[in-house]
């Protein structure tokens, strides 16, 4: 479906053919994983695994960190080692030391200051980091985010017509079109990236603070990191 020649707006949308960035963003669309993140940073040194888990245990609660309970931090430690360090080692944010401890790797994202204050921003405010990271983590959705943030407003069909012009689209347009109805759009509208106008059946961008600033601004930090994410290359951090 798609075209030898991407639309005009597609020269800015850059991970098309590896969605290493997708697995990235998804996760941290996870509060836990992010707290985990924030700590590590904050602290700057290595930690076990048990004091990881009292730290971010401390952090969910707003308690100090020796007034976490054993079982507190027993019940935080069961979830980190079982589902949370994996994944954040898995998309090589974190390592694991010779002695067991837990660290920050030396991937891009931990070179720029916006990324570090993403992990500070609380997620209580209207529009959240998890709904605004679950929007990240699709490419489709990117590819609409820096689609709208150019064009402003266009109709579904528009949307699936400019997508499957670009070579992120096999499928056919009705699958596409349904695809942005029932999943793509709901999760922008969620994370307030755009508005679905129905009485004129426009699809508005509307902006998200948090994604002008990391993501839709022209040749960002974030762009350039990603372009590294494109080179399988981070420096000391091979993947």
């Amino acid at each position: 479906m798609s075209s030898a020649d991407p639309p005009s707006w597609y020269h800015r949308f850059e991970d098309a053919e590896v969605d290493e960035a997708s697995e990235l963003y998804r996760g941290l669309a996870d509060e836990r994983r992010r707290v985990v993140l924030s700590v590590l940073d904050q602290r700057n040194t290595p930690k076990s695994e048990s004091q990881l888990a009292r730290l971010v245990a401390a952090q969910e609660t707003g308690e100090s960190p020796n007034a976490v309970s054993t079982a507190d931090r027993e019940r935080v430690q069961l979830s980190l080692h079982h589902v949370h360090l994996p994944h954040l080692e898995a998309i090589g944010l974190i390592e694991q030391t010779e002695d067991l401890h837990i660290a920050c790797t030396q991937h891009p994202f931990w070179t720029t200051v916006d990324f570090r204050t993403l992990l500070t921003v609380d997620d209580d405010a209207p529009v959240t980091l998890t709904a605004t990271f679950e929007a990240l983590a699709n490419r489709y959705r990117r590819a609409i985010m820096v689609l709208l943030k150019e064009q402003q407003a266009l109709d579904v069909e528009e949307i699936a017509e400019e997508l499957g012009r670009t070579p992120l689209s096999g499928q056919e347009l009705p699958k596409l079109t349904a695809e942005l109805v029932h999943c793509h759009l709901p999760k922008l509208e969620e994370a307030r990236v755009v508005d679905v106008d129905s009485s004129e059946s426009r699809i508005r961008y509307t902006g998200n603070v948090v994604l002008e600033k990391w993501f839709l601004e022209p040749r960002t930090q974030q762009e350039e990191l990603e372009d590294m994410l494109m080179s399988r290359s981070y420096g000391n951090y091979e993947r």
